[in-house]
């Protein structure tokens, strides 16, 4: 049997898409900040390598610290960042999401999108189909579940100006369930709210928790994101919450390293589209 994914625990599959959600949350942390300026975006760079060592143990692989988790997705009339959380690579490392997200990505046409719930729906159902013919394919064993958390702004082409006049910003998050129901989809999508001053850290519940309870360790994250917040500011928040996730307390608390380096820092605003702040260490990939 196919010894789980690397990127999230190994543990047995989760039954609820809620529980599911948590769970991806647990091996990685990535911080978004939306402000009137545009969106700051910051993750960690450590991926579990659990999987792969449950399968090759006698050669000491150890955990990576210089994964990217955050990638550019062009799009001919907008600007998106997108990011990745949970079982994100198989544990051969012959099949990946990122690589499987870029391919579906590349079958799409632009033109027929004017949001960004439309495009995150059309990539998802290609992703879909690109895990189905994989696993049919034996492939993969397992589905992965994981989830794609994409930002940022899409122009409505039959009103071309809208995206510089009135930039407003959007989030969808694409969860891939992997204890899915016989003949339901593979994903689910959500959109939540945002507004200025809208801030989210994906990370271990625990750490949250600390956070919201303002315990000894956690101080940098207790003031929270003004309204009139600038985009240095929000990249600045961003990262802080990061770092603390992977400060001693964290470690403490979390009794493990599973958040770790390298801190990549990114924006994205209507006007000047995506942009690096602190770069991945090696090899930018675009999606």
């Amino acid at each position: 049997m196919q010894a789980g994914w690397n990127g999230s625990p190994v543990w047995p599959p989760c039954i609820t898409l809620s529980d599911i959600s948590a769970d991806l949350h647990e091996m990685t942390a990535i911080a978004i900040a939306y402000t009137s300026e545009g969106f700051a975006i910051a993750a960690d760079g450590r991926m579990n390598m659990a999987a792969t060592r449950a399968i090759r143990p006698n050669d000491h692989i150890p955990d990576v610290n210089d994964r990217q988790k955050i990638f550019e997705c062009k799009i001919s009339h907008g600007a998106l960042a997108c990011t990745f959380l949970g079982e994100t690579e198989e544990p051969t490392q012959s099949f990946d999401i990122a690589s499987e997200v870029r391919s579906s990505r590349n079958g799409l046409d632009d033109d027929l999108f004017d949001s960004l719930r439309g495009f995150a729906i059309a990539l998802a159902c290609e992703l879909e189909k690109r895990l189905e013919v994989a696993h049919g394919n034996g492939v993969i064993k397992t589905y992965p579940h994981f989830q794609l958390c994409m930002c940022g702004y899409v122009e409505n082409l039959e009103e071309p100006n809208v995206i510089h006049n009135q930039p407003n910003g959007d989030i969808v998050l694409v969860t891939f369930n992997s204890a899915r129901e016989p003949g339901c989809p593979l994903f689910d999508i959500a959109r939540p709210g945002i507004s200025p001053a809208y801030n989210d850290l994906f990370g271990p519940a625990r750490i949250k928790t600390a956070i919201a309870r303002h315990l000894e360790g956690f101080e940098r994250c207790f003031a929270p994101l003004a309204e009139t917040a600038s985009l240095s500011d929000a990249a600045i928040f961003v990262r802080a919450r990061i770092e603390t996730c992977m400060s001693p307390a964290a470690r403490k608390l979390e009794r493990g390293e599973f958040i770790g380096d390298h801190v990549h820092v990114a924006t994205i605003t209507p006007g000047m589209g995506f942009q690096w702040k602190v770069p991945p260490l090696r090899n930018i990939q675009t999606l």
